[in-house]
């Protein structure tokens, strides 16, 4: 049944998402924090932005990883509010473990590169599985001896069922990008599933139905489409590349998908986009790799975008605290690739030319 209050819980959330987005980077802020000299300087000018709290608590030495840390540590704490005052509650905390998510696949990753427990830890961000009360099932993957060891130690969780298929996987053809693939999978398998039973049991969405559908169907369908090309492009065989698919589909058939997991090449499977309406962002030219990078950026562009739509024209609206952390999600992205790209000296127009920012 839908929460008590409903009606001054949404206007409530809807207000505290419409006061955030008002925080969102624009992006004359975003071209000035890629001009920054320096790694000091760049934390400098953070401080002038909603991140000052967070940037402010970095450790020295700075690093570009712990920059990012920080910025994805102060979008968690926007999420996790959020989620306590929503009655979208469900779907947020759906999302939110997209963190868990990220700490999964770290850990997995650095057990097949051998790296050490330490070495390990460092990158693995406790701090959204604190908020929520999970930092157990992140603690026993990371002090587990192997592979089988972590899939035994996780027990059974969102994540089960797709770690030991990523396992497997890796097992066949030993690239560690296959954790990534498995374990979004996981996350945008159940994520979509909260979306429809929240529909079925009688939510009252309102308008924010076609905004919060448009959203989730764009996550699951680039999940499909990225995760056939790539498979193809690391020769996963026919059966592991199915298993990556995430039904009910969306706006691409699970028959195209099928028929691009069958085509010969990258070039010959992105041709089936050509009858979706993902045939706009698709790259007109390009080698196997530059194209699925190509989309994948695109794919975030439009995530910008749909997320943006409701706070122009619906202010109100239940699906604004969940558009907002999508925008949050992709700002924290932004400052993770101006901070490499500080640190590493790149040009600033370069930077520029790889992020996602709203238009001018």
């Amino acid at each position: 049944m839908p929460p008590q209050n409903l009606i001054s819980d949404t206007v409530y959330a809807s207000t505290k998402s419409y006061a955030a987005k008002g925080t969102i980077l624009s992006r004359a802020a975003i071209e000035n924090l890629t001009e920054a000299r320096d790694l000091e300087e760049l934390v400098l000018r953070l401080k002038a932005t909603a991140y000052d709290d967070a940037v402010s608590r970095i450790e020295k030495p700075l690093s570009s990883s712990r920059i990012e840390r920080a910025a994805r540590e102060h979008v968690a704490k926007v999420h996790f509010d959020l989620m306590r005052v929503s009655p979208l509650a469900p779907l947020l905390s759906a999302a939110f473990l997209h963190y868990v998510s990220s700490n999964l696949k770290i850990i997995l990753k650095g057990k097949v590169l051998g790296k050490s427990f330490e070495d390990i830890r460092r990158h693995v961000h406790l701090y959204p599985e604190q908020l929520i009360g999970r930092r157990d099932l992140i603690n026993r993957a990371l002090v587990a001896e192997g592979l089988d060891d972590v899939a035994a130690q996780l027990g059974k969780n969102e994540f089960t069922d797709d770690v030991n298929l990523a396992i497997s996987a890796y097992h066949n053809n030993k690239r560690p990008g296959v954790f990534d693939l498995y374990l979004d999978k996981a996350y945008y398998t159940n994520l979509s599933a909260v979306f429809w039973k929240l529909r079925r049991s009688g939510y009252p969405f309102g308008s924010s139905v076609v905004q919060l559908g448009e959203l989730i169907s764009l996550d699951v369908d680039s999940h499909n489409i990225l995760s056939v090309l790539r498979a193809k492009s690391w020769q996963m065989s026919f059966n592991e590349t199915k298993s990556l698919i995430i039904e009910p589909t969306y706006e691409i058939s699970l028959e195209s998908l099928i028929k691009m997991a069958n085509a010969e090449s990258i070039p010959s499977a992105a041709h089936y986009l050509e009858n979706t309406p993902y045939k706009k962002i698709l790259p007109s030219e390009g080698s196997s790799q530059a194209l699925i990078g190509a989309l994948e950026h695109s794919f975030k562009i439009r995530m910008y975008e749909i997320a943006s739509h409701p706070f122009l024209w619906d202010v109100f609206s239940s699906g604004l605290p969940f558009a907002l952390t999508r925008l949050k999600e992709l700002e924290a992205t932004t400052i993770a690739s101006i901070a490499f790209g500080v640190e590493q000296n790149i040009k600033p127009g370069d930077i520029q030319s790889k992020l996602i920012m709203p238009k001018k």
